[in-house]
């Protein structure tokens, strides 16, 4: 009988991305494995190679929130609210992961490569989701008749740029919530109904 298993792979997942992170992608299994005190050999026998446990580790293995919202959206509630919620998740998403595609890009690990394993490249199908989502908003009468796709980019560009200003070390307008609320305020004066003559 097969000795349960006393560190998850969502733990060992954890503690790599963590080490990858603080330490670079040269971070000797030595250390995960330390830190998770099980031996290197363990983890060679969960994930096969160091490579493929830093893959694991530091790409997104799941549709981030803001897919669904764009899925299924917009709702009843105030466009201008949901603008906000999205672009927070979508802030969110790229503050997590930013470090991880650098992280990935500095030992070699080919993005492009990693992208076409989906039969869509996830950044193409959440841009086409967004487009998708403001059609209808403006389909609907909710927002002014726009150029969807170039809106979609304006959003799309202004979160993930935040967000790779933080990594490099700049932090324009401090917080997510407040650049958030700074993005959505000049795009809603663009975008929201006009206002009947």
């Amino acid at each position: 009988m097969a000795r349960p298993r006393q560190v998850s792979d969502a733990d060992i997942l954890d503690a790599a991305r963590t080490c990858f992170l603080e330490h670079g992608p040269a971070v000797s299994t030595n250390v995960i494995a330390d830190r998770l005190g099980i031996s290197s050999a363990a983890l060679f026998k969960r994930f096969g190679t160091k490579d493929q446990l830093m893959r694991d580790a530091l790409m997104p293995t799941e549709d981030p929130d803001f897919v669904e919202m764009l899925k299924v959206g917009p709702d009843d509630r105030p466009i201008v609210e949901q603008l906000r919620e999205l672009a927070l998740s979508m802030v969110r998403f790229f503050d997590r992961f930013t470090p991880c595609f650098a992280t990935l890009r500095a030992a070699g690990v080919d993005l492009y490569e990693e992208m076409a394993k989906h039969p869509v490249p996830p950044p193409v199908q959440n841009h086409r989701l967004l487009v998708g989502w403001l059609r209808r908003a403006a389909d609907s009468g909710r927002i002014r008749p726009i150029d969807c796709d170039a809106v979609a980019s304006m959003v799309i560009g202004a979160v993930n740029g935040r967000s790779f200003l933080s990594h490099l070390g700049q932090t324009p307008l401090g917080s997510p919530e407040g650049h958030v609320d700074a993005v959505v305020s000049v795009l809603w004066k663009g975008i929201c109904p006009e206002e009947s003559p």
